[in-house]
């Protein structure tokens, strides 16, 4: 595993770095409209030079907690993904996910429990109240009931 302290190839970031590329092309685009008709192999050079000569690329561990992995990557990957992917920025530098943009397992089984015990309260009150079914099935959805407050932990993160 990398040092934290070491950095990456600064030549590996260039060709790659999604951030890199569209900051080249912004100042190239700044430096033509300042001094107009300019040779832009010159200044992609230049540019490049730059880079190499000022970038300080960090290796990080970028850890994913929810599928309980790690990942080894650079600084400028994470923006590269902060940009691709647009996850909320959290403090200590946590990034979240809208509940719809990743699939989520347990909030995928919550819901098939809930759907359950709509289903159980549903057929529950076929049955007049009082009868052997009837208790059968209102049985079922306390169970259902007490399973899903049983995650609420689960839903808040879900």
């Amino acid at each position: 595993m990398p040092n934290i302290s070491d950095k990456v190839e600064v030549n590996d970031a260039l060709q790659r770095s999604y951030f890199l590329q569209k900051w080249k092309s912004e100042q190239i685009a700044h430096l033509r409209l300042k001094y107009g008709n300019i040779d832009e192999k010159k200044i992609e050079k230049n540019l490049d030079k730059i880079i190499k000569d000022r970038l300080y690329n960090p290796f990080a561990l970028l850890e994913n907690n929810y599928l309980d992995k790690v990942a080894n990557t650079d600084l400028l990957a994470i923006i590269d993904l902060i940009a691709s992917q647009k996850p909320i920025i959290g403090g200590n530098g946590v990034l979240f996910y809208q509940h719809n943009a990743k699939d989520n397992p347990m909030l995928r089984w919550i819901k098939k429990i809930m759907s359950g015990r709509k289903i159980a309260k549903k057929t529950r009150d076929t049955y007049q109240k009082g009868t052997e079914e009837w208790a059968m099935y209102d049985t079922q959805q306390l169970i259902l009931k007490i399973t899903i407050n049983s995650l609420t932990k689960y839903k808040e993160v879900a």
